[in-house]
């Protein structure tokens, strides 16, 4: 298999005389209509059948009918189709757009390809970017459930408090085919077939994508991608511990958008108790709430809806340094909402030119000492330190070393500090 980052791949399945019968009529014995549109595709019994077990069964199989030479397939989508043709004909597959490749993902599922689903995994990886990222992370779920595979016995040189995605080995980095062992499963050479393998390397692509959203959190919640997320897959992000959020309500507006899409698609109203019945304790509490200041918990959680008036006393006079009586419904998550998320240790795997890259500019990176184990923010990973990171920083700087500005802007924020305490003062009394 010669994958590379345009999608295109041969793979040699099938002797040479067969190479031309790919889209021919010339002794075709069956027809497949495919898609709800119901494309047409020509095939040939003998070729498919020696390429592929699912269509040995399907077509020679003992229920098998050779009468019939018209086979519908409705659950599969027409380009994607058309590549597991190409691919199992032993012709290049040209993958050219991210939905074009999670469909035929699908196909190389169902009809047991794992030669295809690589190339699908390496293209999707050549293509993550803060638009297709969440897209990518959640059709991976149907296939690959890190939540499930994070039982296995598996090697880890972090310490048990690190992220959550899958671990890697540091000999990864340098190689754009993986020698790695991801979540358990060990990855065999390029041309296998095997499908445990296939899930291998989905299992690759889920820590790149998990390590992508940490790296690149805020563009990643702002997409609208974010709210076609399903429950589970929304929470495993807002639990992350490695996060690079510069702010939690960020965090916390997200999880309001996904909601009330939620609450539109069961064709609910839009109350607060329907808002927060879809959402879930857990997810809603995986907010560090304790990190906010007291003006961006009023503007943004005590406004919403979202939590009760006992969660909001509680929340408020931690916030506020006040005694408050305690909640056992929050008392066990507390501890979490005040600790602050650390950057996210470990290295991309290199699957494509691009983790590749972003995996070598992390090692130069650590090896100048630009690298800061701590903190929520990392700034000279990948794409996330632009031109216009550098100009915002240089701007910032610039300001911290004028001390009449400086002076001025410590005065007005430590006055709209002082108003709002006396503000929330007055709120917690109220509340107790």
């Amino acid at each position: 298999m010669c994958p590379n980052d345009n999608g295109a791949c041969t793979k040699p399945l099938l002797p040479r005389r067969w190479d031309s019968l790919f889209d021919s009529e010339a002794g075709s014995d069956v027809i497949f209509l495919v898609g709800p549109e119901q494309w047409r595709f020509p095939g040939h019994r003998a070729v498919l059948a020696a390429a592929n077990p699912v269509f040995q069964a399907m077509l020679n199989g003992p229920m098998a009918s050779r009468d019939t030479t018209t086979i519908p397939i409705e659950d599969v989508d027409g380009r994607a189709f058309e590549n597991l043709l190409r691919y199992l004909y032993k012709e290049a597959v040209q993958l050219q757009s991210v939905p074009t490749a999670l469909h035929t993902l699908y196909a190389a599922f169902k009809y047991q390809c794992g030669g295809l689903v690589k190339i699908c995994v390496l293209y999707l990886d050549s293509q993550l970017d803060s638009s297709s990222v969440l897209e990518v992370y959640s059709h991976l779920r149907i296939y690959y459930d890190p939540t499930v595979s994070s039982h296995r016995n598996i090697q880890d040189n972090s310490s048990s408090a690190g992220p959550s995605a899958p671990p890697m080995e540091a000999t990864a980095c340098g190689s754009h085919i993986p020698s790695v062992s991801v979540e358990g499963y060990q990855f065999l050479p390029a041309g296998s077939e095997d499908i445990t393998d296939a899930m291998s390397y989905c299992g690759a692509l889920q820590h790149n994508c998990l390590y992508y959203i940490d790296m690149h959190t805020k563009e990643v919640l702002e997409q609208e991608q974010l709210e076609d997320l399903d429950l589970d897959g929304l929470r495993l992000i807002a639990e992350r511990e490695t996060l690079t959020v510069p702010l939690e309500s960020i965090l916390f507006d997200a999880l309001v958008r996904w909601c009330n899409r939620e609450c539109k698609r069961r064709r609910l109203e839009l109350s607060a108790e329907n808002k927060r019945a879809v959402l879930g304790e857990e997810t809603l509490y995986a907010v560090r709430y304790l990190l906010m200041s007291s003006e961006e918990f009023l503007a943004g959680p005590m406004q919403s809806g979202l939590l009760n008036q006992r969660e909001i006393n509680m929340i408020l006079g931690h916030i506020l340094h006040h005694p408050v009586p305690e909640n056992p419904c929050l008392s066990n998550v507390i501890p979490r909402m005040r600790t602050p998320r650390n950057r996210a240790r470990g290295q991309p795997i290199p699957l494509s030119q691009r983790s590749n890259l972003e995996c070598s500019d992390l090692n130069i990176a650590i090896s100048q000492g630009n690298g800061s184990q701590s903190g929520n923010t990392r700034r000279w990973v990948g794409k996330g330190y632009g031109k216009k990171d550098a100009k915002k920083q240089k701007k910032q700087k610039s300001k911290s070393c004028s001390p009449e500005r400086g002076n001025l802007e410590g005065h007005k924020q430590s006055t709209g500090s002082c108003i709002a305490q006396c503000v929330f003062s007055a709120l917690s009394c109220v509340f107790d």
